[in-house]
């Protein structure tokens, strides 16, 4: 039996996460053509543990493996941060003279992270629009976090 997240299985969130990171890539507003791709990871907030980091896309060469790192540690840092200070994104404790960035973020009892874009604010969005193709959040509630730091791109992608 395939795992299921959040009712989805690890098909559909692929399939998610892909069409959100093509709505990136295709966007007249990327003016980056040297990132193609990241990796996403879905944490089980309940069990504190990793169900899946996968690669969508094509990460920028030699950047791969640094793409799968953040994106665990946005995620683990998202748990930890929920945890203690009642954070929702990775951006709450974005710091980048300690290479901490956004783009984690809580849907329900899971988080979904991703690296790979620039700025760190297209992968926050990638992962509201994927959460928002699977159902786990409605237009509101996308843009209530796009409301959270003035987030341009969620609302782009939402649009696409």
């Amino acid at each position: 039996m395939e795992h299921s997240i959040g009712g989805h299985t690890l098909d559909e969130i692929y399939d998610a996460v892909h069409f959100a990171v093509g709505a990136f890539l295709t966007h007249r507003k990327n003016d980056d053509q040297t990132r193609k791709g990241g990796y996403c990871s879905v944490i089980d907030r309940i069990n504190e543990e990793v169900i899946t980091t996968f690669e969508v896309g094509n990460p920028a060469h030699g950047k791969a493996e640094r793409y799968r790192q953040l994106s665990v540690e946005k995620a683990l840092r998202l748990l930890e941060t929920n945890e203690q200070f009642g954070h929702v994104t990775s951006w709450q404790s974005r710091d980048e003279q300690a290479d901490k960035w956004g783009g984690a973020i809580i849907i329900g009892d899971f988080i979904l992270s991703f690296s790979g874009f620039s700025p760190d604010l297209a992968d926050e969005a990638v992962m509201i629009r994927a959460a928002h193709r699977l159902g786990w959040l409605n237009a509101d509630e996308a843009e209530s976090f796009a409301n959270m730091n003035d987030n341009e791109w969620t609302r782009l992608l939402m649009a696409a």
